[in-house]
């Protein structure tokens, strides 16, 4: 600048049309400095809230039956304890919170304070029963999975909003190489408010 004159030397003038250039290409999103995170799915925004377990016998059912049917592949001197550890590790929980917040999804059961990640498939590191554990989330074709993979298995959730946000279906699927197959079931929740909601 001049003094003087009071206008922008020769000097200055590539260096303000840089900066003007930089300000409008903000405003346009065109600059990485304007980029904006993900997108919030609207079908995640619908599984917030908090949720009650609504399936009758025959969804408990069908669990156990689920559990039986691989329990039988085993060798006969395990399968009393070995069915009776599956029930234990896959018992139905009462119900769910899920928040969303800040780009990030929280996933908690009953009165646990849950773990929040992104729904892009990036990986965080999680401690499961004093094991290290990776645990992944993902948006896909309306529903939020969950893929905790175990040092000696991995379990997966897939929760996908129906009724129009009023239920929810979970398939939990259970993998292990000490199983001779997959165990997978379906359980059914509903949308409740928090006071109804299991503490």
């Amino acid at each position: 600048m001049d003094p003087a004159a009071g206008v922008a030397t020769v000097d200055e003038m590539p260096a303000r049309r840089t900066w003007l250039l930089l300000v409008v290409a903000v405003f346009l999103g065109l600059c990485p400095a304007a980029a904006s995170a993900p997108q919030l799915p609207a079908g995640l925004q619908t599984l917030e809230g908090h949720w009650v377990y609504a399936g009758g016998d025959d969804e408990r059912q069908a669990r156990l039956d689920a559990i039986d049917a691989t329990v039988r592949q085993m060798s006969f001197f395990v399968r009393f304890i070995a069915r009776r550890m599956i029930r234990e590790a896959t018992a139905i929980p009462p119900g769910y919170t899920i928040t969303v917040h800040d780009h990030q999804v929280r996933v908690r059961k009953d009165d646990d304070r849950g773990v929040a990640s992104g729904w892009d498939g990036q990986p965080v590191r999680v401690s499961e029963n004093g094991d290290a554990a990776t645990l992944t989330r993902v948006w896909e074709d309306g529903a939020l999975r969950s893929h905790l993979q175990r040092p000696r298995g991995s379990g997966t959730e897939i929760m996908r909003p129906e009724a129009g946000g009023a239920r929810m279906s979970v398939k939990v699927v259970v993998a292990s190489s000490h199983l001779p197959s997959d165990i997978a079931f379906t359980l059914t929740y509903r949308k409740t408010s928090r006071a109804d909601a299991p503490q």
